[in-house]
């Protein structure tokens, strides 16, 4: 988690957002790259508009199909926009996935 030591305005948060809307929110050389990649989401819950709208805009020209999303028990709105960009949801908390991979001998939990 990053240490709360900064702050934004409300002004920050608007430009910001004026921005991701207008197209100019990710660098150049980020939206040539991005083109036909698959992604991975970990760690986010994608339940709120100002999440969603970044992904999208982060995996703009992704791969067909988008990648995939862990999501453990994620909800009706949270499945359909997956759907929607391309994204296969995967009922699994990332944090057990690390776990594992981060302790090979510790026995696998169901």
């Amino acid at each position: 988690m990053p240490e709360a030591n900064w702050i934004a305005s409300d002004a920050d948060f608007v430009d910001y957002i004026t921005e991701l809307m207008g197209g100019f929110a990710i660098p150049p050389y980020v939206k040539e790259r991005r083109k036909g990649r698959a992604y991975l989401v970990l760690g986010a819950r994608l339940n709120r508009d100002t999440t969603r709208m970044l992904l999208s805009d982060f995996i703009y020209d992704a791969a067909k199909p988008a990648g995939w999303a862990l999501l453990p028990n994620a909800n009706a709105k949270e499945k359909r926009y997956c759907e929607r960009i391309g994204l296969e949801v995967i009922d699994a908390d990332w944090l057990a996935l690390a776990g594992e991979w981060a302790n090979p001998e510790q026995e696998a939990v169901a």
